[in-house]
C-alpha cells in the first residue's frame, strides 16, 4: 500500500471512530425506567458524499439540517458535500428495516426498545460486497438527534450517513 493510501485510510478510520464515539458518548445515558415504554419510531437516514473537490456551494441549502456537524473540525478535509439520498420510515418493535445507500452500502436499523424521549437503535452498516458487516452497533440517542457514520468508501469521496430517529 502506498504511504498516502495508508494516512488516508487512518485518517477515515479516525473520523469513523471520533463522530462515532462522539455522538454515543454524548448522548448515550442510562434510560429512565420510568419513562414509557417505545413500540415504534420513525426514522430518516440521510447519505451525505463528502469530496475534497471544490464545489460554488459547500454545504447546500438541502443540506442545512447538518449545517452544524459538517462544518465542524472533523469534517474540515472536505470542500464539498452533496445529500445522494434521505429515507424516511418507521421502525416497529425489533423488525428492522435495511435501505441501500449510496456506494452500494446497505444501512440496517432495528428497534430495541428505549423510552419515546430516547429511543434505543440497533444499527449495521456493510458494504455490497462483503458478507460482515462494517458496523454493527446498540446506541440509545435522545429523540430527534443525529448519529453520524463516516469514512465509508463511494468512488467520488467519502459516505457520511446521519440517522435521526423520534419516538413515536
Amino acid at each position: 500500500m502506498t504511504r498516502n493510501y495508508q494516512r488516508w485510510n487512518r485518517a477515515a478510520l479516525h473520523l469513523v471512530l471520533t463522530t462515532s464515539v462522539a455522538a454515543t458518548v454524548a448522548l448515550a445515558t442510562p434510560l429512565d425506567a420510568s419513562a414509557k415504554d417505545m413500540t415504534a419510531a420513525e426514522c430518516k437516514v440521510h447519505t451525505v458524499l463528502a469530496s475534497k473537490s471544490p464545489t460554488a456551494e459547500r454545504i447546500p441549502g438541502g443540506l442545512s439540517f447538518l449545517r452544524a456537524e459538517l462544518e465542524g473540525d472533523q469534517f474540515a478535509a472536505y470542500k464539498s458535500f452533496k445529500l445522494l439520498s434521505s429515507v424516511e420510515f418507521k421502525l416497529n418493535s425489533d423488525a428492522q428495516v435495511s435501505h441501500e445507500a449510496g456506494g452500494g452500502h446497505r444501512v440496517g436499523l432495528r428497534l430495541r426498545g428505549g423510552s419515546i424521549e430516547r429511543p434505543k437503535l440497533h444499527i449495521e452498516v456493510a458494504a455490497a460486497d462483503k458478507a460482515k458487516p462494517l458496523v454493527s452497533a446498540d446506541y440509545s440517542v435522545t429523540s430527534g438527534a443525529f448519529l453520524l457514520l463516516a469514512g465509508f468508501r463511494h468512488p467520488d469521496g467519502k459516505l457520511v450517513f446521519a440517522i435521526q430517529c423520534r419516538g413515536s
